[in-house]
């Protein structure tokens, strides 16, 4: 498949974010049961069990043996601390929806232009003023909540994400000449590192024993797969970081804020006004 064969743009933009608000809301469901490292061994199990099930039904094995490399390959390594961060931020119950999502997307926009420039692309004044904006809206949001111990625990989710995005991102632009191989390569290598690290937690944790026979994490676990692959066909089409991260960070912070609506949370005025901050500079980052 070449890269003009990939789905629409703005198609895929919208599918993601679909599938953004049941996978953040089971999360923060069967989290609120049986904790965030209850959830993991599960959640990771059926997304890892989804990606196979897509793989064997699109008969996607000689993509795989097709973009299987060292850049596909830490593309999924690095994929598996950007999923285990997301799962157990929103299985967090102490924590609302809103908040690691302006933590952990606002961050990625902040990072987005910095590997345009390493990659010698331009960052235009308009990409300059989303970085403000999103800054701006990390510290109205999340200030207000510093200190406890669960801003500790969304600051460092927020920081294996970006740690993953770190190395997500660069090696992303490898897989553009031919994207559809690498990011099935790219999957297979998540779910497959990322299931080997999570089972042995059944055997200390009898929380995530339970949790697998419960549909919540299950599904949660579905939806997440669909996230990361449409999430990462949006990277692979053509354009800058600073542009592509901005339509995904859109979409998954509307999706987050629906999300919490759906689930009748009370969000907070700080967390609130943040989220428009980052809607406005989202917005900006993606006008033409």
């Amino acid at each position: 498949m070449s890269l003009h064969s990939l789905p629409p743009l703005p198609l895929v933009v919208a599918v993601y974010g679909l599938s953004y608000i049941p996978f953040s809301a089971l999360s923060k469901l069967s989290g609120a049961t049986y904790g965030p490292v209850g959830i993991l061994t599960a959640s990771v199990c059926a997304s890892a069990v989804m990606w196979l099930i897509m793989v064997a039904v699109g008969n996607w094995w000689s993509d795989l043996r097709r973009g299987l490399n060292l850049q596909s390959f830490l593309s999924g390594f690095a994929s598996v601390g950007i999923l285990f961060a997301s799962i157990f931020v929103y299985g967090e119950p102490r924590l609302s929806i809103i908040l690691p999502l302006l933590l952990m997307k606002g961050g990625v926009l902040l990072m987005s232009p910095a590997i345009d420039r390493l990659r010698n692309r331009d960052v235009d004044l308009r990409s300059g003023t989303v970085v403000v904006l999103a800054a701006l809206a990390i510290l109205v949001g999340f200030a207000p909540k510093m200190g406890g111990e669960a801003s500790a625990v969304a600051v460092t989710c927020a920081a294996l994400y970006l740690l993953g995005y770190g190395l997500k991102l660069p090696t992303t632009d490898a897989g553009k000449a031919d994207p559809w191989p690498f990011l099935v390569a790219e999957m297979s290598v998540t779910a497959l590192l990322s299931v080997a690290l999570t089972l042995p937690v059944l055997f200390v944790l009898p929380e995530s024993l339970r949790a697998m026979s419960d549909p919540l994490p299950l599904l949660s676990g579905a939806f997440s797969t669909l996230c990361g692959f449409f999430g990462g066909l949006i990277l692979l089409h053509r354009g800058g970081h600073t542009l592509l991260v901005s339509l995904s960070r859109c979409a998954s912070v509307i999706a987050g804020i629906t999300a919490t609506v759906l689930l009748g949370k009370g969000v907070g005025g700080a967390e609130m006004a943040g989220a428009g901050l980052m809607c406005l500079a989202l917005w900006i980052g993606v006008r033409k």
